[in-house]
């Protein structure tokens, strides 16, 4: 902020554009804080003002206050520990409870002293310590949920699933306390499968959820126990091998840390809150003179939001509590003023009949209902030593209970929306909290699965702290929330707060106070969330094509000899060439049991280069078990080449196969450099064949630029007036552009800018001059799409489709990338993809060589021996970084190994933290 001024003159107007000239004026290097000398001139050089000695100071930023719940992947889990690692071990005494039989199995064979838990989960805490007592000591409880799924809107069924779930658990929790467990080291490792929701589009079941509040609390009250709580997302049984997800749990670290791992897509995520941006203030879906149902309203967090639609929109508000209407009900309902009215209505809301009844009375003098929130709690604060079965069924009841209820009774009514009022809870699991952390995890995930049932919006906010007034604003909870670096909320910033998750796009926020910046655990310094503003335009909307191959047959045909004939010619010279490198004998192990260790021994013994271990590992999996010695196999290959290379569409690839094949001994050594056989002379001629002027190539490229040309028509069908801006990553040669300039070319002077970029001058270059005369809005920047767009030219969240070809699998990280090319789009806008979607043994032998196939980071994600992912891990990964709508647009040809993905952004953007925004953030965490 300016702090002081020695002097000011003013020597002529300012103009609307002017030049400021700074100097500094005291000694030392510029800093923020530098005393500054600014003259301001007009585009004729003349000065206008003169500010002499300018000095700023700092001003304390506040800490933030919105979080988004995000899902970043887990460090350090690529991949699994091996026995030595695996927790629990195999000398631990394991007790395993639920699964299915092959579950438990499964266990037994990894885990020789494993015991399954005999008793029903209806047992009484007094019989399961009774048993556990007599079995003796446990040294890791493994917890396996019930895999049921409950009807989401048959309430009776998912308050009773909690009695094999939650309920059960705490039982098995207090046995464990009265064997004097708690005095000695115990692991605990909890399993659920989909009970959370890691991204908007997922659909879960959340019957189970509260466990991971549950046993969240849990590991916080009890330190000296180890635990971990992970949601898995395959069903058993379903993986090539049973025990899949045995290893892969017991391959993780002993503790979480208090946070909840989920495996998805074969990689392992974790919660984190990230700092959210907003935006523009979006508009609050509220109705004059509209009709709001409020279970738990006569609360303080009820009371004030009541407070805020009577006052602001006249709005008709009814409370539903189960406390009678006595006197201190009418005095809450005395402090709500305004235009509108609010009414009590008395009834248990988690009884189904009580509340249907209570809906029924609503429907009698309201027709309409507009809104439900769902802002009931119980809060019993007490340890788990100390709580009873009570007081545990008495907080579920608010959560579970009413939510359940609340769906079966209110599903099929047209509302502009639901909330669900919840707490940061469900993230921090705090001690002594174990049964409001249940329900509010439950309640978190259940609104998540409702959103997938109902047509309006269902939001979730976790409120942090209020200290004013609720259940929470006692001098107890002051006390202990100060200490902990919570600040109270307050009703006005809250209401704006609520306005901004009910008008945005994002389903759950958090709105929370801190004084300290490590308050809320589970913070992501380094990210940030920003909200673009939701687009005015309809939305586009895309579909398969029906038949854009133009010659399936021939295709396919392509297709056939490449899996038939190319790839077990290639594979046969493969293990020709390794076998005559010393690489392949007879005491090579069967390419099912390779490791990376075997890999590393057979490379350094047969003189391979180290960078083709991991290369190595995979070419030993795919080699058949005989092959002709070399010469024989190059003759094949000379005579199969020939014959074969008369068909234009397999000419290039044969091509460039042919020169890595000869040249492969001395490129595995590290005599040649593999750039030096694929771009001789740095041409990409050799390679650029092999993207287009072929059928398969321009096939693709045909149904890339055909989606292009309908997501384009389409908006400017909505909005005839509209500027549409393209971006396209890593064009290089610009294989894919021409083919868009082409298409595009009916629509140029409706585009504003088509950005080129690369990451390689050359290219950029190239495209100025050989497209910039016929694409008069083509721009060419230099990017790199692992990077923030931030200080690289791209405005965020301003581009209406982004473009990439052949380009994101070649990332460190995939979900990164994905997120700097989401930034880029605006609310609505489209990613168009030209992807690998499986391995072959010639991209192996080609593309395989470069050290950039394998800079990869994420390897659970990849194909293996390949950076290319499936066309189901792209839908996921797209799904979980915020693509609700994924478009296959070729499925027909996924054979030929490669695929058009198109999928629409739902506006919200997260990236990495750079520049001052990192130091203040470095700054808050010191």
């Amino acid at each position: 902020m300016p702090f002081a001024l020695e002097r000011l003159e003013l020597f002529a107007p300012c103009a609307d554009s002017m030049w400021a000239v700074v100097r500094v004026a005291d000694d030392g290097a510029a800093s923020a804080l530098s005393k500054l000398d600014i003259d301001l001139l007009d585009t004729d050089g003349a000065v206008c003002v003169r500010m002499t000695g300018y000095t700023s100071r700092r001003v304390k930023e506040p800490l933030p206050s919105l979080f988004a719940p995000v899902w970043e992947p887990l460090p350090g889990t690529g991949t699994d520990g091996g026995e030595a690692a695996a927790v629990p071990s195999r000398t631990d005494r394991v007790l395993v409870v639920g699964g299915t039989a092959a579950e438990r199995a499964a266990v037994a064979v990894r885990h020789p002293r494993a015991t399954a838990w005999p008793l029903a989960p209806s047992a009484p805490l007094d019989e399961v310590t009774s048993f556990l007592a007599a079995a003796g000591p446990v040294d890791h409880l493994l917890w396996l949920a019930p895999g049921a799924a409950p009807a989401l809107t048959d309430a009776a069924a998912v308050v009773a699933a909690q009695e094999d779930g939650v309920v059960a658990a705490f039982r098995m929790i207090k046995a464990l306390i009265r064997t004097d467990h708690d005095a000695r080291p115990l692991g605990i490792t909890l399993v659920t499968r989909r009970g959370l929701a890691t991204h908007a589009a997922e659909d879960i079941r959340p019957a189970h959820a509260g466990l991971h509040g549950l046993f969240g609390s849990l590991g916080r009250e009890y330190t000296n126990w180890t635990v971990r709580r992970v949601d898995l997302d395959e069903p058993a049984g379903t993986l090539e091998e049973p025990d899949a997800w045995l290893a892969a749990v017991t391959a993780l670290p002993a503790h979480s840390q208090g946070d909840t791992w989920a495996r998805r897509a074969g990689q392992w995520l974790v919660r984190r809150w990230t700092p959210c941006d907003t935006g523009p203030v979006p508009a609050v879906p509220y109705r004059e003179g509209g009709v709001y149902v409020v279970i738990g309203g006569a609360g303080g967090v009820g009371t004030a939001w009541t407070q805020h639609l009577v006052e602001r929109y006249g709005a008709h508000v009814i409370w539903i509590g189960r406390s009678p209407h006595d006197a201190s009900v009418d005095a809450k309902l005395r402090t709500v003023s305004g235009r509108g009215d609010v009414r009590y209505l008395s009834a248990d809301a988690a009884d189904p009949v009580a509340l249907r009844r209570a809906h029924a009375e609503i429907k009698a003098r309201h027709p309409h209902i507009h809104g439900v929130v769902q802002a009931a709690l119980v809060l019993r604060d007490q340890s788990f030593a100390k709580m009873d079965e009570t007081a545990l069924r008495t907080s579920l009841a608010a959560k579970v209970g009413v939510s359940a209820a609340m769906a079966e009774v209110f599903d099929g009514e047209p509302l502009d929306f639901a909330v669900f009022f919840s707490s940061v809870q469900s993230f921090t699991t705090a001690a002594g909290q174990g049964n409001y952390a249940a329900g509010c995890t439950f309640a978190d995930a259940y609104a998540h699965q409702l959103s997938r049932h109902w047509t309006c919006p269902v939001k979730v906010m976790n409120w942090g702290w209020w200290g004013s007034l609720g259940s929470a604003s006692s001098d107890y909870h002051r006390r202990r929330m100060t200490a902990w670096g919570f600040a109270s909320i307050e009703p006005p910033e809250a209401m704006d707060a609520l306005g901004t998750l009910l008008g945005g796009p994002q389903p759950q926020i958090s709105f929370t106070k801190l004084t300290r910046p490590d308050a809320l655990e589970a913070v992501d310094p380094g990210t940030r969330t920003t909200v673009y503003g939701r687009s005015p335009a309809a939305r586009v909307t895309l579909g398969a094509a029906d038949d854009l191959t133009g010659d399936a047959a021939n295709l396919r045909a392509v297709a056939d000899w490449r899996r038939t004939a190319r790839d077990p010619l290639l594979a046969r010279m493969l293990r020709g060439h390794l076998e005559a490198l010393g690489a392949v004998g007879p005491d090579t192990p069967a390419p099912g049991e390779i490791t990376r260790d075997d890999a590393r021994r057979i490379g350094r013994l047969a003189g391979l280069h180290d960078r083709y271990t991991t290369w190595l590992e995979h070419a030993l999996r795919v080699l058949p078990d005989t092959a002709p010695p070399l010469a024989t196999l190059f003759r094949e290959w000379d005579d199969r080449r020939a014959a074969w290379s008369a068909d234009p569409d397999k000419k290039a690839e044969l091509e460039l196969v042919d020169a890595t094949l000869r040249a492969l001994p001395d490129i595995l050594t590290g005599r040649t450099r593999p750039t030096d056989i694929l771009f001789p002379r740095g041409s990409v001629e050799l390679v650029e064949g092999c993207y287009r002027d072929n059928r398969v190539a321009d096939t693709y490229n045909r149904a890339l630029a055909d989606a292009a040309v309908d997501i384009v028509a389409q908006r400017l069908r909505q909005d005839p007036g509209a500027r549409l801006r393209i971006l396209e990553i890593g064009a290089g040669t610009g294989g894919t552009s021409v083919g868009l300039f082409a298409a595009l070319r009916p629509y140029r002077d409706h585009i504003e800018t088509y950005t080129y970029t690369d990451l390689s001058k050359a290219f950029l270059n190239h495209a100025r001059t050989a497209y910039g005369p016929d694409a008069p809005y083509l721009s060419c920047t230099r990017f790199d799409a692992e990077q923030p767009l931030a200080g690289q030219g791209i405005e965020a969240g301003s581009y209406d489709l982004v473009v990439a070809a052949n380009v994101l699998h070649a990332t460190r990280d995939t979900r990164n990338t994905l997120r700097n090319a989401k930034a880029a789009l605006r609310d609505g806008g489209w990613l168009l993809l030209n992807e690998l979607v499986a391995f072959d043994v010639f991209s192996h032998l080609t593309f395989g060589l470069l050290e950039g196939w394998w800079l990869f980071e994420d390897a659970p994600l990849r194909i293996p021996g390949s950076p290319a992912l499936s066309p189901e891990s792209w839908r996921d990964v797209l799904h979980g970084e915020g693509f609700p709508e994924v478009v296959f647009v070729l499925p027909q040809a996924r054979e030929l190994g490669q695929q058009i993905i198109a999928a629409e952004s739902d506006g919200v953007a997260r990236q990495r933290v750079v520049g001052e925004s990192a130091g203040r953030w470095c700054r808050w965490l010191r």
